[in-house]
């Protein structure tokens, strides 16, 4: 299993600076928060920062992570699998944090070779606070284009830990967490 898990996360740290922008990353450290890769990296030709967090689904199959680039903090959810999307290049996700409500169906856009997708800019703060209080978050990706289904359980432990590593996490304005806000 670790090895799975090992092989996804060396797989997610190549795909994820090459696939947002081509940019040539220069990794600087990699090391774990918890549920949490950390890997601390920056643009090879501009030293902007590249750093990114991820957590590997249950299954392994997929994943969950936030990126610095050029437009700040990102989400971007690891699909594993090449989905086709809709003509605007999007697919649709839900997720629901711990045992509340999922909340509705979204379009997230594909990014360079279709296997991996990106929260819209102005939903990143929500949820990313939302996470931050969440234990788990189930996150369900359908590709239009097919109906293709894949459904993610991701851990959230280590998340703050993990955010101070990535410095345009500590631009956005995030509350501290609430001990045992979560309805877990």
């Amino acid at each position: 299993m670790r090895s799975m898990q090992a092989a996804l996360i060396a797989a997610a740290w190549v795909i994820m600076p090459s696939a947002l922008h081509a940019q040539a990353s220069v990794i600087e450290r990699e090391f774990e928060e918890g549920d949490f890769s950390v890997s601390i990296a920056h643009d090879a030709l501009t030293d902007a920062n590249n750093s990114f967090i991820l957590s590997i689904a249950d299954n392994e199959a997929g994943g969950l992570g936030w990126k610095c680039m050029e437009d700040g903090l990102n989400v971007i959810l690891v699909i594993g699998t090449y989905y086709a999307g809709d003509e605007d290049n999007d697919i649709l996700v839900q997720y629901r944090f711990d045992h509340d409500e999922p909340g509705p169906q979204e379009y997230w856009t594909l990014l360079s070779g279709n296997e991996m997708a990106y929260l819209r800019m102005d939903r990143v703060a929500e949820f990313t606070e939302r996470a931050r209080r969440a234990h788990r978050v189930v996150v369900r990706a359908v590709d239009p284009y097919d109906n293709e289904t894949r459904t993610f359980v991701i851990s959230m432990r280590g998340l703050d830990s993990a955010l101070r590593n990535l410095p345009c996490a500590a631009e956005m304005k995030m509350n501290p967490p609430v001990v045992g806000a979560s309805s877990m």
